[in-house]
């Protein structure tokens, strides 16, 4: 993905070519709250059948309700780490929260998430494309 060139220590040039794909031209979610385990512990979703092998990023649409404010689900893709996350709490009850961001994921396509309220509205996640 990336072209660079080093000279003795000095960067010369750097590109970064992404060729972003976009999954299925759907209205409907990949997962919605039905989906989910909402309890508070680190879980799984299995992505393969969205992306293909040799996916590195996934760029999710992520909307949550709640009836209560501060509940948050958070998504990571290459195992229990806080690195590579994208995170979206409430922050007023009943109100739609919405968001998008990228997940580093691995080889094996699981989507890892943990959603920390048991009386989540609603949850709608999307993978609109992938790297």
């Amino acid at each position: 993905m990336a072209e660079t060139l080093i000279t003795g220590n000095t960067l010369v040039e750097s590109k970064i070519k992404l060729d972003i794909k976009s999954t299925q031209d759907s209205a409907d979610y990949d997962f919605t709250l039905s989906d989910l385990t909402t309890d508070g512990a680190w879980r799984s979703l299995d992505i393969s059948n969205i992306v293909p092998n040799n996916t590195e990023w996934i760029i999710l649409n992520v909307n949550l309700k709640d009836d209560a404010p501060s509940s948050s689900i958070q998504f990571n893709g290459t195992g229990l780490t806080n690195r590579n996350r994208l995170s979206i709490q409430s922050q007023v009850a009943n109100v739609s929260k919405e968001a998008q961001g990228w997940v580093k994921i691995g080889s094996s396509r699981l989507l890892y998430y943990l959603a920390d309220s048991l009386t989540f509205t609603n949850i709608n996640i999307k993978i609109t494309g992938y790297v």
